[in-house]
């Protein structure tokens, strides 16, 4: 379960088509108006890391707007992508997104009418929040299902051993359309 490129070559795989995702969400938030975003996190390492970047770069590009990478979520982090006008963060870790909003509240930036928050997957890391994260769900059930399937196939000869999964976009409550 989970796309793997470095096993030493090709291998069977159901994994979360995390660069779709991300760029279906920059997309939407660049419909609603903001035109200075930024991601937050690593965004390097695993792979899932990186395809989140790699959808955000591509779909800012395409896009024409301004996008900035920020590995780290901290208070430093926060202001200095205010002082560049920022108004969406996609976040890698929902963990870090709930640290940012209150980091913001502190500031008296509202989210999401001043701040468009974007969380790019499910938790990793245990949170307590009432937050409605705008953002994706991983199909984490028929990742599981289909691996199986995967493996099944494998021993019958089949040859698709390699699949990605769409993620489910969630529309919650902090991303909004840009104020002038």
């Amino acid at each position: 379960v989970g796309r793997r490129d470095d096993a030493g070559g090709p291998v069977p795989y159901v994994g979360a088509d995390y660069p779709a995702a991300t760029a279906a969400l920059v997309r939407k938030a660049v419909a609603l108006g903001h035109e200075r975003l930024a991601y937050v996190g690593p965004g390097a390492g695993a792979e899932s890391p990186a395809d989140r970047m790699r959808g955000f770069t591509a779909a800012v590009s395409a896009a024409g707007v301004s996008g900035t990478h920020a590995p780290v979520a901290d208070a430093e982090t926060l202001d200095s992508l205010l002082r560049q006008g920022v108004t969406a963060l996609f976040v890698e870790e929902p963990a870090d997104g709930v640290a940012l909003v209150a980091l913001a509240k502190e500031r008296a930036v509202r989210v999401p009418e001043d701040l468009s928050l974007v969380a790019l997957g499910d938790p990793t890391r245990p949170t307590t929040t009432d937050l409605d994260f705008s953002g994706f769900s991983i199909p984490r059930k028929e990742m599981g299902e289909q691996a199986v399937e995967v493996l099944t196939g494998l021993i019958e000869g089949h040859e698709k051993t390699q699949r990605l999964l769409p993620c489910e976009l969630v529309a919650g409550s902090t991303l909004a359309e840009r104020k002038s």
